[in-house]
């Protein structure tokens, strides 16, 4: 080799060498150099930009977290959401990560963000009721330099996105005022542009290893993998999406989106449309929930399918605007053929169209043209159905078929349930359904069953012979004319056999005679359907024959109702939306007697608690017939244990079905207890007798008296039970206004208790007699409150209203401040430890303050008269007369303000600290504004 080559060689690796090393270099050193700066524009940003609270443990700039770009990177980073939900998660990432143009922080000395990097996070979106969302977090910058000078460099930190990556993150989209719940986990997003521009193409790839989608509660989408390709043109000056390229996949199933987004003041505009053309249906079919994808791969499916889903309209709650949607899905040629069967589905055809013109239900549009398929050359179902409505709801429809379910089930390969018997249906229905104007549809047809046999994966054991043979006939239109008869339904499980026959006319004076006869070992039976509740015992067994008219027993012709008969019920387990925890029924007797249902034997469980009753039941048969219905009733109820905590709302229990209501709740407050919700469709009593209450940490014995449920709440009348070795008498009434929030009004008396015992004992009686902290001996209360309870069923003080008296038979002061202050101010010793025998002191309470009237007692020969004000919070506003020996006609002024801790003792005054009340807000239970010490004022 030529020593020139040679040198010229050994020149370059030089230069490269050198040139590696100064870049080597440069990574390290430049986020040496710019730390400082780095951190403080980050938070400089993050208080200018964003309304909100943004925590993170520690930030890093480094070239090597997202190589090649220089990244300052925030780790264990948390931001809450906007306001209403400023306690509530918006983001929280082990990571987020800033991309810095390193030109400009260079040359220009300015932080300029143009990547976003986010990884293993949870992107929690959340819309109240209201439309109100948590997103609302970022303020846009003042634009008056601007204004100013258009031209003008921008100045500080900006945003100039050209890159968002989202890694591994959960993205949850809970809307309650659209009822949609989203739920991505496994959430991969890379998406690339000019972000910085006005307008601009944002091309994406997206993946989601799991998705969930519901509507109103109902899963639609379950644990499915979506993967999209999507260009979309973004106007941020009118915060427009415009979808122009737009594929995904769910599973198989391809999907096309075309259309646009544009974001309001109050809401949305949306005209999107997403399309799956000509696909296969067994691509259709991916989409199913995933427990039946494993059927699906063993299965042969075949035929072409048309999906068409549009959106359209504007979204704005305090208008009550909401935008259109609809659907419609055909299937041709479609058929099913599971490993082989002997006989397949063929034929399968549908063409649904179905629109929800502004999200509203009773504009519900249902349009089911066809549906109909055949198994052999005889068996077949035909069906179509036009409605229009929901409430009110016209109805054309047509169900006709003949099955041998035997072979449809070989045929489709239906997993974990063997089916057999003869089903035939024959159904026409046209006309007008509605409740309200006692309408139904011109209907004539049945359906029947034969020779049924049903068997599950989950129990060794079928029913047999199941016989159902059920006709409807409606010729006029109305409830009056209506007639179902179900004559009979019977089947037999392991040897016992169960029968019913029924026969229903005139729904406009429902006339019913029905007779039904049987036993059933509920548990056994549950399980074949389920292998929840496997610990599940029960047994029923029933006698009846019921025969009457719906009149009969709203206008007390008792006479001419014919209901008899006996129901055995043991190991019963059920549920209510209202309660957390299940009840269990040990055992229940009851026998039918015309208009009652008599309770001979009834023991239950709930939690803790057990109840043993009996009394009966008042038109049964009409609350069970009546959807509005309400159930009266007498009872005699005994209990030894009954825990008030385990039935408030909130609290966790087994129970997985509750009301709506309560669900949300628990989301927006995991840490209360919710308050006791109570049936609104009961009007019963009670003569109760219980061994022991719990209720927040107070216990209550040897309760007795009358308790009740009526729809107005729940009362106590004349109840009575021991509490620190004394009877208290109570009359109350109670009404839950949410599942967080209550109303009480209540009249206690106790008479002859230690008030010591009391004051630790009773968390009320602490906060309302403070002084009772320094106070030994026996007092009594007569007193009168109301006001509303928190979401842990505590009072609101601030809420209540109320007076009563406090009567101090043998009390003993020593050590309260106050009597220690005026000791120490007027010389007088004797002063500091009073002792108070028969002294009554009336008060009334409002907006948390007690009002105290004027009482007067005697301690070493002065006669004390005390007046005034005084918090729950422990401010003080008194008026004290000390009336010199001997009687106390001579006496002077003493004015105490400050507080029951600290107390200020003024003598010969007349001017005292006015307090101003709480003030509450009754409407939403929420306190305003605490009381709080206003300007002196002179008192008179």
């Amino acid at each position: 080799m030529p020593s020139s080559i040679k040198h010229t060689a050994l020149k370059v690796l030089k230069i490269t060498g050198i040139t590696i090393a100064v870049i080597l270099f440069l990574l390290f050193i430049i986020p040496l150099l710019f730390p400082g700066k780095i951190a403080t524009e980050v938070k400089k940003i993050a208080n200018e930009r964003l309304d909100t609270k943004l925590e993170f443990t520690k930030s890093k700039l480094s070239f090597f977290t997202h190589f090649p770009s220089l990244t300052v990177a925030l780790d264990d980073l948390s931001l809450t959401g906007s306001k209403p939900f400023s306690n509530d998660t918006l983001l929280k990432a082990d990571q987020v990560a800033f991309g810095i143009d390193i030109k400009r922080l260079l040359f220009d000395n300015e932080v300029k963000i143009n990547k976003l990097y986010v990884s293993d996070a949870l992107i929690n979106v959340m819309v109240n009721e209201k439309g109100q969302a948590n997103y609302n977090i970022y303020v846009a910058p003042e634009d008056r330099d601007k204004k100013e000078d258009p031209n003008a460099p921008e100045e500080g930190t900006a945003i100039r996105l050209e890159r968002i990556d989202l890694q591994n993150c959960h993205v949850k989209y809970n809307d309650r005022s659209a009822k949609i719940l989203i739920d991505a986990k496994g959430f991969n997003y890379i998406g690339k542009g000019n972000l910085s521009e006005d307008i601009f193409d944002l091309a994406t790839d997206a993946k989601i290893d799991n998705l969930d989608f519901f509507y109103d509660r109902t899963g639609y989408l379950r644990r499915k993998k979506v993967s999209a390709d999507l260009i979309t043109r973004i106007n941020t000056h009118a915060l427009t999406f415009i979808l122009q390229k737009n594929e995904l996949h769910i599973n198989k199933l391809p999907l096309k989106f075309t259309g646009l987004f544009t974001i309001l003041r109050d809401g949305y505009k949306i005209n999107i449309k997403a399309a799956s053309e000509n696909t296969t249906v067994k691509d259709l079919f991916s989409v199913m929930p995933p427990e039946y994808l494993t059927w699906l791969e063993r299965t042969e499916i075949s035929g072409r399918s048309d999906l068409l889903l549009t959106f359209k309209g504007d979204y704005n709650v305090p208008k009550k605007q909401k935008p259109n949607l609809a659907f419609n899905l055909k299937i041709n040629n479609g058929a099913v053929n599971y490993q082989n069967a002997p006989v397949p589905l063929t034929d399968f055809q549908m063409d649904l169209n179905a629109m929800l013109p502004s999200l509203d239900t009773e504009q519900l549009l249902v349009n089911l043209r066809t549906f109909k398929f055949k198994v052999g050359e005889k068996d077949y179902f035909n069906a179509y159905l036009h409605s229009k409505g929901l409430s009110e709801m016209s109805i054309n429809a047509s169900l006709k078929g003949a099955l041998d379910l035997a072979v449809v089930d070989a045929a489709l390969g239906l997993e974990n349930i063997d089916l057999k018997g003869i089903l035939k249906t024959d159904i026409q229905a046209r006309g007008l359904f509605s409740t309200s104007k006692k309408l139904f549809p011109k209907t004539i047809g049945g359906i029947s069953l034969r020779n049924g046999w049903l068997k599950t994966k989950y129990y060794p054991n079928p029913i047999t012979n199941i016989t159902f043979i059920a006709n409807v006939l409606n010729k006029v239109g109305t409830y009056q004319d209506l007639i179902v008869a179900v004559a009979p339904f019977s089947f037999v499980f392991e040897g016992n056999p169960v029968y019913v026959n029924a026969t229903l006319s005139d729904f406009n004076d429902l006339a019913y005679n029905a007779k039904i006869k049987g036993e059933l070992n509920v548990g056994r039976i549950y399980q074949v359907f389920s292998q929840k509740g496997l610990d599940l015992t029960g047994y029923a067994k029933a006698d009846l024959s019921l025969k009457g008219k719906q009149s009969y027993a709203t206008t007390g012709q008792y006479d001419k109702l014919d209901n008899k008969g006996t129901l055995l019920l043991k190991n019963i387990k059920a549920t209510s939306e209202l309660f957390p925890k299940a009840f269990y029924i040990k055992q229940g007797n009851f026998r039918f007697q015309n208009e009652k249902m008599w309770f001979e034997k009834f023991n239950a469980a709930y939690g803790k608690s057990d109840f043993d009753i009996n009394g009966y039941l008042l038109n049964t048969i009409n609350y069970f017939l009546e959807s509005k219905g309400t159930l009266s009733g007498n009872f005699n109820l005994k209990s030894k244990l009954i825990n008030v905590d385990e039935f408030m709302a909130l609290k966790e229990g087994e129970n997985n079905d509750r009301d709506i209501k309560v669900e949300y709740a628990k989301e927006d407050h995991p840490k209360m207890s919710g308050v006791v919700i109570i049936p609104k469709n009961l009007n019963v009593s009670l003569n109760a007798n219980a061994d022991k209450i719990e209720y927040n940490k107070l216990v209550f014995n040897k309760l007795n008296g009358k308790i009740g449920v009526k729809k107005e709440g729940f009362y106590l009348e004349n109840i009575t039970f021991n509490i620190i070795d004394c009877v208290l008498g109570i009359n109350a009434f109670y009404k839950d206004e949410s599942p967080t929030s209550a109303h009480f009004d209540a009249h206690f008396t106790a008479k002859d208790f230690d008030v010591q015992r009391a004051y630790k004992e009773i968390p009320m009686f602490h906060d309302m007699v403070t002084a009772a902290e320094k106070a030994h001996g026996i007092i009594s209360v007569d007193y009168k409150v109301k006001g509303d309870l928190n979401g842990n069923m505590g009072p609101i003080y601030e809420s209540m209203q109320g007076g009563g008296t406090i009567n101090l038979r043998d009390v003993k002061i020593k050590g309260l401040k106050l009597f220690d202050g005026i000791s120490s101010k007027t010389g007088q010793n004797g002063l500091n430890n009073p002792d108070m025998k028969g002294i009554e002191i009336k008060s009334t309470i409002d907006k948390n303050l007690i009002s105290i009237e004027p009482f007067t007692f005697s301690v070493a020969s002065f006669r004390p008269t005390i007046k005034g004000t005084t918090s729950f919070d422990g401010l003080l506003d008194l008026r004290m007369r000390l009336g010199l020996p001997l009687f106390g006609i001579i006496g002077f002024p003493i004015v105490i303000t400050g507080t029951h801790e600290a107390p200020k003792i003024k003598i010969f005054s007349k001017t005292g600290q006015e307090i101003n009340p709480a003030v509450y807000d009754e409407k939403n239970n929420k306190v305003i504004r605490e009381e709080k010490v206003s300007n002196p004022r002179t008192k008179k």
